[in-house]
């Protein structure tokens, strides 16, 4: 009878953990959409393997520091690997040196609207390197050679 009861209790406990182990969730795994609150704006890292977007990003910057100081490519590559999915990324650093020593300066707030969401762009890949990395360039144009 002691044992039917341990036995049990441990069966019953043994469920318990499973049940609770299935509903937490596992932190490799990105959120989906239902569960983002209102508002929510993903950034590459919530919606991408972190690997990939830190590739992607050193990539990215090292292909800027052949035309610009350190200082605004780190800066820039934070905010374009932020803003972007990894793949527009690595597209973003073939062509770099065009854009950044091509695009003339202008002051806080002239740029177009900016998205910031990390999931949007893919549609039109180009329009969306050219946005993100106008954005940037004007965030951090004081630190340009």
């Amino acid at each position: 009878m002691k044992i039917a009861a341990i036995a049990t209790a441990t069966l019953l406990a043994a469920t318990i953990l499973t049940a609770a182990a299935a509903q937490t969730p596992d932190p490799q795994q990105k959120p989906d959409a239902q569960q983002r609150p209102p508002g929510y704006v993903a950034d590459a890292q919530s919606t991408h393997n972190p690997r990939e977007v830190a590739a992607a990003r050193q990539a990215y910057r090292r292909a800027c520091q052949r035309y610009q100081s350190a200082g605004f490519c780190e800066c820039l590559a934070s905010g374009v690997a932020q803003a972007m999915p990894p793949q527009l990324v690595r597209q973003g650093s073939r062509g770099i040196g065009q854009r950044i020593s091509a695009a003339p300066s202008s002051a806080p707030g002239e740029s177009a609207f900016y998205r910031a969401d990390a999931r949007s762009g893919l549609d039109d890949p180009s329009g969306r390197i050219a946005e993100v990395e106008g954005h940037y360039a004007n965030v951090c144009q004081q630190l340009r050679r």
